[in-house]
């Protein structure tokens, strides 16, 4: 990782996508959650080499590839709502896929008295 991925990475813009993440994990009650920052060069978007990885425990650990543009965008209201669009969406989807699985193994265990 060069000088300027860790100024990427590390910054203000940055930091607050990855604060968004903790707000989702209060507002849709995520189980414990961690978001980090890292940088990939071998990717399906080379564009797009850097990785905030959400561990959003059984829930997974999606990977939300970025453009130093997205990144530098997120303050001044440029990339703000796709950004958080995307991540909200992905992690809400998961969590729906969870709460599915739930509903359905509840079930088996009624009918079936598994």
């Amino acid at each position: 990782m060069d000088s300027e991925e860790v100024h990427v990475i590390q910054s203000p813009e940055a930091q607050q996508i990855k604060a968004y993440c903790y707000t989702l994990q209060r507002q849709l009650e995520l189980p414990v959650m961690r978001a980090h920052w890292w940088v990939h060069d071998v990717l399906p978007r080379p564009d797009a080499p850097y990785i905030l990885k959400v561990n959003a425990g059984p829930l997974g650990s999606p990977w939300f590839p970025f453009t130093q543009y997205e990144i530098a965008g997120y303050l001044m209201g440029i990339s703000t709502a796709s950004v958080q669009d995307r991540i909200r969406m992905d992690l809400k989807a998961r969590l729906d896929a969870a709460e599915r699985r739930s509903a359905l193994v509840l079930c088996q265990t009624v009918i079936l008295g598994r």
